[in-house]
């Protein structure tokens, strides 16, 4: 990624770190976290986030009109808290990616 993605992230308090994947680097803040493809020098689209939990990255899914968390081993209902944290995170990941 270039470095204007890489600042535009830190400034929004993003942490990046660059994992094994050729085409993936994570994002997190404040326990959410998301996979960022890269496209070339530049970043690609963000996958849906998740909440980071012992279990590993749990994914918010729907149940009869419920939030839970799920991950391999884990369901548990969501927070309110959680359900909006996420909202925020994607949003703001999302806004800095196409700044």
């Amino acid at each position: 990624m270039p470095p204007g993605i890489w600042s535009k992230l830190a400034a929004r308090g993003f942490e990046v770190a660059e994992l094994p994947l050729a085409r993936h680097v994570v994002v997190a803040r404040e326990g959410f976290a998301a996979l960022i493809e890269r496209r070339g020098d530049g970043a690609g689209r963000a996958g849906t986030p998740g909440v980071v939990t012992e279990k590993g990255m749990a994914m918010l899914v729907w149940r009869n009109g419920r939030p839970f968390l799920v991950a391999r081993g884990l369901q548990i209902e969501a927070t309110e808290y959680q359900v909006e944290g996420l909202r925020s995170f994607a949003t703001d990941l999302e806004e800095a990616l196409r700044d």
